[in-house]
């Protein structure tokens, strides 16, 4: 690999200079998971280029439930842009796994999804299962997601 461009803020983190990164660099950056919290942005520029490679790196990822709570979180709104269904399907599947973090992530892009002219419908029992979801957290998680929580109820009121 080469070298990396990348310039460090006032903090000492990493600022990756993804748009300077080849193709090859990107995919080798994107695997490694080392740099877990820059992923969602190599995935977003590796987008622009080849989107149904990146998309398909993206649910690797989430399959194979590779970085932390925060990486899966942090992709799966790049997913969801992609393949609404995909993310339906997994949520279906996984419901009783969904770490916090990636749940208010999903409910978030439901939401907005619920705001688009064109947008795809959400089954009913979908939506309710997803407050049953809500309800199994503790306490100290669900106040972590209150706002996105009571934006997507609110959101979906009539059919919840």
């Amino acid at each position: 690999m080469q070298t990396l461009n990348f310039n460090v803020d006032e903090y000492g983190d990493i600022l990756y200079e993804f748009s300077e990164f080849s193709d090859r660099e990107l995919v080798e950056f994107i695997q490694n998971i080392e740099d877990i919290a820059e992923i969602p942005s190599a995935i977003r520029e590796l987008q622009k280029r080849d989107n149904n490679y990146a998309i398909r790196l993206s649910k690797n990822i989430l399959e194979a439930n590779s970085g932390d709570k925060y990486l899966q979180a942090g992709i799966i709104s790049i997913i969801f842009d992609c393949d609404k269904k995909y993310v339906l399907d997994f949520l279906k599947n996984n419901m009783e796994r969904l770490d916090v973090y990636l749940f208010a992530e999903i409910i978030e892009c439901i939401t907005i999804e619920c705001f688009q002219p064109f947008g795809l419908t959400m089954p009913e029992e979908l939506l309710r299962d997803l407050v049953k979801r809500y309800n199994l957290y503790n306490e100290k998680e669900k106040a972590l997601i209150i706002e996105k929580f009571n934006w997507f109820v609110n959101s979906y009121e009539n059919k919840i």
